[in-house]
């Protein structure tokens, strides 16, 4: 996606094909699918860490238990908000153990949330 040209990042058949390949690829996705809930899905269930790239995804429960499953380590990307949901902790612990959320809330892996 990052060659791509404007008119294929905003192709939505073709973002689509393109995230179930490489899901970080949502960084290159025009912002419009970027917004949308169903296209973060698809690159967070592909790899976790696509969370970083979804403007309204760190704070939504849905992709944000989508992306732990998918990479406990995409807990540095979720909105404070959900850091004392027991969901959210679960899921990271259920990817990661007990070290994703050492030293909560101050931090992941010594790193603030959202940074």
């Amino acid at each position: 996606m990052r060659h791509a040209s404007q008119r294929l990042r905003a192709d939505r058949d073709v973002v689509e094909l393109a995230l179930r390949n490489d899901g970080m690829a949502l960084q290159h996705v025009h912002q419009q699918l970027q917004a949308c809930l169903e296209i973060v899905a698809i690159a967070v269930q592909q790899n976790g860490l696509a969370l970083q790239f979804a403007p309204a995804g760190c704070s939504d429960k849905y992709l944000v238990t989508l992306a732990l499953h998918n990479n406990g380590e995409a807990l540095r990307f979720v909105d404070l908000s959900l850091w004392d949901d027991p969901d959210i902790i679960a899921a990271a612990q259920d990817s990661i153990g007990p070290v994703a959320v050492e030293g909560h809330p101050a931090g992941y892996f010594g790193v603030a949330p959202g940074i």
